[in-house]
């Protein structure tokens, strides 16, 4: 069999699984150039995972090889899926987390799921490349069905968290961000180390719980998919200076949350006189009043009732606020004089 035909028995199941993907993505389409960059940093990936893998895996061997289950749980957490999935992650981080298309909450499977299988299909490659020629089939079709599902498995779960975690990010919820970030990394190394923890102990036991997995996960998987475009909302964009939130009800979305001429930092009392706060045509600080006192220089004061409401948890800060006093989020730097 030629080197070619085992590299496309590899790579055919992670280009349809990344072919599904994309399709999914119904808001809007990423830009091919951009996916093909995740794609071969995520084979890139590889590199950096495979001398890691060694040098964990033999710091395990000394430490923990006398045990069975033990040595195989830790192996496959920390010496196995933390490592993989890391550098996975990376792939798309690197590249997407500040770049502008990365503007629906959905993205973020699509990257996390491109990286994971450029990761995926490398690997695919090695995997083929080591067997006897009459195997290559039978492994190619079982690591198409087994392996390839599994990566993407981990990879939807992360993205779907990493996209939670740029919407969050993209309002100031920083605190939710983190979580996020947090909850998705922790998930995918989660499913990962059980699916290779599974195969390592090499009982039945633990073979047909695999099997099990194996039928549950993919069904979660595409719950998942489902739940994500469900769920997929646009990320804030902030213009040169914040837009502004004010109460439950306002729409992030909307300008000025549906009060009239803002302040720059925070809002005037809805259905006043706010003529003198409306933003500075070339943009800038908010126009003060000048208020004179007999026998006295001019003092430039700022209207003190201007309140700003925090968009997470919101709170009531003080335009001067940077940040929320009570839950931490950012808010609008106002320019001081």
């Amino acid at each position: 069999m030629s080197d070619f035909v085992v590299i496309l028995i590899a790579v055919i199941p992670a280009a349809l699984m990344m072919l599904y993907i994309y399709l999914q993505d119904k808001s809007e389409k990423e830009p091919i150039g951009l996916l093909l960059k995740i794609f071969f940093l995520g084979v890139l990936s590889a590199v950096p995972s495979i001398v890691a893998e060694w040098l964990i895996g033999n710091i395990i061997d000394v430490t923990f090889g006398g045990t069975f289950l033990i040595y195989h749980m830790i192996t496959a957490f920390f010496g196995v899926a933390v490592i993989e999935e890391g550098f996975k992650f990376l792939a798309a981080y690197l590249v997407t987390w500040r770049n502008k298309h990365f503007n629906y909450k959905f993205d973020g499977v699509v990257y996390c799921l491109f990286g994971s299988m450029g990761f995926a299909a490398i690997e695919n490659v090695l995997y083929l490349f080591r067997v006897e020629s009459s195997s290559i089939l039978g492994m190619g079709i079982s690591r198409g069905l087994l392996a390839i599902p599994a990566h993407a498995m981990c990879a939807i779960f992360m993205g779907y968290y990493y996209g939670n975690a740029k919407y969050a990010k993209s309002f100031g919820d920083r605190a939710g961000c983190r979580k996020n970030m947090f909850t998705g990394f922790m998930i995918a190394c989660s499913l990962h180390a059980f699916y290779d923890f599974c195969l390592m102990t090499q009982r039945v036991l633990f073979l047909i719980i695999f099997v099990v997995f194996v039928v549950a996960a993919d069904i979660l998987t595409i719950i998942r998919i489902h739940k994500a475009k469900k769920e997929n909302l646009k990320m804030y964009e902030a213009p040169e200076y914040r837009q502004y939130w004010a109460g439950p009800a306002a729409n992030p979305y909307i300008p000025y949350g549906g009060f009239d001429a803002p302040m720059y930092g925070g809002y005037a009392q809805p259905n006043q006189d706010n003529s003198r706060f409306a933003p500075p045509s070339g943009g800038g600080v908010p126009n003060p009043q000048v208020v004179g006192v007999q026998n006295q220089q001019p003092e430039v004061v700022m209207n003190r009732s201007v309140q700003m409401h925090c968009p997470v948890c919101n709170e009531i800060n003080s335009f001067h606020a940077f940040y929320c006093r009570s839950c931490g989020a950012a808010l609008h730097k106002v320019g001081r004089g």
